[in-house]
């Protein structure tokens, strides 16, 4: 992976970010992959996160399809800011 230092808006200081090169990304791929396959079985049909050939658009229109419905009552929407970057990665 190629490490390149961008400039942060506003400040003097850079942060970095890493460039997957081919290699990298063929690896990725392959490494999601397995678990992927493994795993897609076990997922409930209303799990969209992260799942392939599943967008946000189908979470949206599937929320859209069971409030119209009347099945729920209620629905909650969190704004997570920064989670991972607040947490001690030591």
């Amino acid at each position: 992976m190629r490490r390149v230092h961008i400039p942060k808006p506003g400040k003097t200081e850079r942060r970095p970010l890493g460039v997957p090169t081919v290699a990298d990304r063929a690896l990725q791929r392959s490494m999601a992959e397995v678990p992927s396959a493994i795993y897609e079985q076990d997922f409930l049909p209303r799990s969209f996160g992260g799942r392939p050939k599943l967008s946000a658009h189908h979470a949206l229109a599937t929320l859209d399809e069971v409030v119209a419905g009347g099945k729920i009552g209620w629905v909650l929407e969190a704004d997570l800011k920064n989670f991972f970057g607040s947490l001690n990665h030591d």
